[in-house]
């Protein structure tokens, strides 16, 4: 079964009873806002610390109410189409109520943090889930560990089952990312958003044009200009500035800066990327490379 089919049996297994029209924000306040003023310390911004306690003694019950507030008052859902740039920018999820994984999840740990529980989080198959947990440890019931998914409405998965769902081989691989990581993620879903409306591609996982070295190198996409992709450079710039340390994001943004037709800077970013990775790349690496040359050649004797 392809990437594709197997993203698709998933959400047909796991899909919610989500409703398919529903108002948001219908208090005039978004979820944050009703867990309290903004505030600067850091701390919950409840006031009364046997609240905080109470809710940190009984989580279970404290995320049924995150629940009840985020999805059934304010009916934030899962989005309803793959590639819509909106559903990864967090005021645009505020607004609309439909976010990426990622996008509602950082939506959920606000909230909850808010509410005096710190949580972490693990993006599953590159950004297409993701989970979350209380900082502290999973939760625990009836003798099982769980996880919370806040792209189905906050459902709970047993570490089992998230084990089973997605491969993971043990029911302990879950590993928290960081708050950069995690942002980068959302930055992912909002570059390839942009990519697929520039390259005029399907947007479902496992159908897209990969932005990778072979595209380049074969000419399956030409270089272009236009609003979609300056948007996909720039989310990608956005990745490099999060994640300096990654090969993998040095190279999106420089094939990025190839297919934005910004040459020069392309040709000097793969070369760092060469570098850096010596002949791990080998063969799409160079064509790439000789490419570009061959552009900015032509560009001279215009």
């Amino acid at each position: 079964m392809n990437n594709s089919s197997t993203s698709q049996a998933r959400d047909a297994d796991r899909q919610p009873a989500v409703p398919e029209t529903g108002q948001h924000h219908t208090s005039g306040q978004s979820p944050i806002a009703e867990t309290g003023q903004h505030h600067t310390s850091g701390q919950s911004p409840i006031a009364d610390r046997s609240v905080v306690k109470a809710m940190q003694e009984y989580p279970m019950q404290t995320f049924a109410a995150i629940n009840m507030v985020l999805f059934e008052r304010h009916g934030y859902q899962r989005m309803q189409i793959h590639g819509n740039p909106r559903d990864a920018q967090l005021s645009s999820v505020l607004d609309n109520g439909g976010g990426t994984p990622a996008a509602l999840a950082v939506l959920y740990m606000e909230v909850a943090r808010r509410l005096g529980i710190s949580m972490v989080a693990q993006p599953l198959e590159g950004g297409r889930e993701c989970m979350i947990w209380p900082e502290h440890g999973l939760l625990r019931a009836g003798g099982e560990s769980f996880v919370i998914d806040a792209y189905s409405q906050g459902a709970m998965y047993s570490m089992t089952e998230v084990a089973e769902l997605f491969d993971l081989g043990s029911p302990t691989s879950l590993t928290p990312v960081s708050k950069r990581e995690l942002l980068a993620v959302l930055l992912a879903a909002l570059r390839d958003s942009h990519w697929c409306k520039a390259v005029d591609c399907q947007s479902e996982p496992g159908l897209m044009i990969p932005i990778s070295l072979g595209v380049a190198a074969s000419g399956t996409v030409q270089p272009m200009h236009g609003f979609d992709i300056a948007r996909a450079l720039a989310a990608a710039e956005r990745r490099l500035f999060l994640l300096p340390e990654s090969r993998e994001v040095q190279l999106e943004h420089a094939l990025l800066l190839y297919f934005a037709g910004q040459w020069d800077e392309a040709y000097q970013e793969l070369q760092l990327y060469k570098q850096d990775v010596g002949q791990l790349d080998g063969h799409a690496l160079d064509s790439t490379l000789a490419r570009i040359c061959c552009l900015l050649y032509e560009r001279t004797t215009w």
